[in-house]
């Protein structure tokens, strides 16, 4: 409905649990479980924002993770993760699982972090937001990449590529750090 102020509550995982109309009446709630199907509904959700606060796809039942789009009903990403985030830990290593198949202890916001918490995924977040935005100066500079006649730009566009270099060379040693309290 157009024009009505509805208040969005979250629960323990970021989902929207509550939905309160703008006296404060309740008007919808969900419960979900652990890998995000839901296991009670009542009333109305007027929002896509749903399981741990992302944007659910009801057209095709998948739940988009930015990075990948996530399964509820098999608690399975569709798509392989494109990053390893610890190759020693086995969990890590099923490129579909959800949260190394441990939703009540961990959590994923972008599709790649996945079991990671607190300051660990703060940084993983961080580190993958970084990156988007260099990928865009990039696309911004892809033109003069090409163009013989914008060399000038060519100077700006080379400097990313050292720095993209050193963050994914050191990113690994600073999470193996973070995680293990060093």
């Amino acid at each position: 409905m157009e024009g009505v102020v509805y208040y969005l509550h979250g629960g323990h995982l970021g989902s929207t649990v509550l939905t309160a109309d703008g006296e404060g009446r309740r008007v919808g709630e969900v419960r979900y479980r652990p890998y995000g199907t839901e296991r009670y509904r009542w009333g109305s959700i007027p929002t896509d924002r749903r399981f741990t606060g992302r944007r659910w796809e009801g057209g095709v039942g998948l739940y988009d993770y930015r990075a990948r789009w996530y399964e509820p009903t098999l608690g399975r990403f569709v798509q392989p993760d494109t990053l390893v985030p610890e190759p020693a830990n086995p969990q890590d290593l099923n490129r579909y699982a959800y949260v190394r198949n441990n939703p009540p202890r961990y959590l994923d916001l972008t599709g790649h972090c996945t079991g990671l918490t607190g300051i660990a995924y703060d940084v993983c977040k961080a580190a993958v937001l970084a990156g988007q935005r260099v990928i865009n100066k990039l696309n911004e500079y892809r033109e003069a990449i090409f163009s013989p006649t914008r060399i000038p730009y060519l100077q700006t566009v080379w400097g990313f590529v050292p720095l993209l270099a050193e963050v994914r060379c050191l990113f690994p040693q600073v999470l193996h750090r973070l995680l293990r309290g060093h």
